[in-house]
């Protein structure tokens, strides 16, 4: 039995209708997620991240009567407008190579990370629900995404490219953002310059805030 030929017209028009329909799917598909509008940078803007920074840093070193736990309450705002002000002054001191636009958006037990990078055609989005686990924090990175199209939780390619972005970051700031990436434990306790140390005793997120439950424990005696 003959094969029926497909006249050459038809098979391009085919063709020309699959092409423009994966184009659109694609364009949808990298569009930034509707949530997404980072804070435009302004004298206001940095001069409230300015005051939220100097904020935590008063509570963090705040000498206190005992070890008795105390609470911060953050909000969303608060977080964007630092990200908007201070994070770029904070890569350039760190190390680390300019990052564009960054937004975070907090519902109800999980926190979305979206960033603008020059290397990725659309916004790369990173959703963690956190916890903590005795004495370490767990990111717990629940999905990523690329505009509003879904990809596999970060592999060993992926977090080897964020670790080359991370440039030439101190050593250990270095390995524990990564090991955020890998969805690895990290240490809920940090040092203060006098030997006092303060741990996250506990977290919960909310709509639109974040609320953190701190202990800050006495130096330790030093060794005679």
């Amino acid at each position: 039995m003959p094969r029926r030929r497909v006249p050459l017209r038809s098979a391009l028009l085919a063709v020309g209708t699959l092409a423009a329909a994966l184009f659109l799917l694609a364009i949808v598909q990298m569009r930034p997620p509707a949530w997404w509008a980072p804070v435009a940078p302004s004298d206001a803007m940095a001069e409230r991240a300015e005051r939220f920074e100097q904020a935590i840093v008063s509570e963090m070193h705040r000498v206190r009567d005992s070890e008795a736990p105390w609470a911060v309450r953050v909000r969303e705002s608060d977080i964007n407008a630092w990200l908007a002000a201070r994070l770029p002054l904070w890569c350039e001191h760190a190390g680390i190579e300019r990052i564009g636009p960054a937004q975070v958006r907090l519902t109800p037990a999980t926190i979305d990370i979206g960033l603008e990078t020059h290397d990725l055609p659309a916004i790369a989005v990173a959703r963690f629900r956190p916890s903590i686990e005795a004495t370490a924090l767990r990111p717990s990175l629940e999905a990523a995404s690329l505009g509003r199209l879904s990809l596999p939780i970060l592999g060993d390619h992926a977090i080897r490219s964020a670790a080359i972005a991370l440039g030439d970051a101190e050593g250990d700031l270095r390995a524990t953002l990564v090991r955020a990436l890998r969805d690895e434990s990290v240490s809920s306790t940090f040092e203060l310059g006098d030997g006092r140390r303060v741990r996250l005793r506990d977290l919960e997120v909310r709509d639109g805030e974040l609320l953190l439950e701190f202990e800050t424990l006495r130096a330790e005696p030093s060794p005679r």
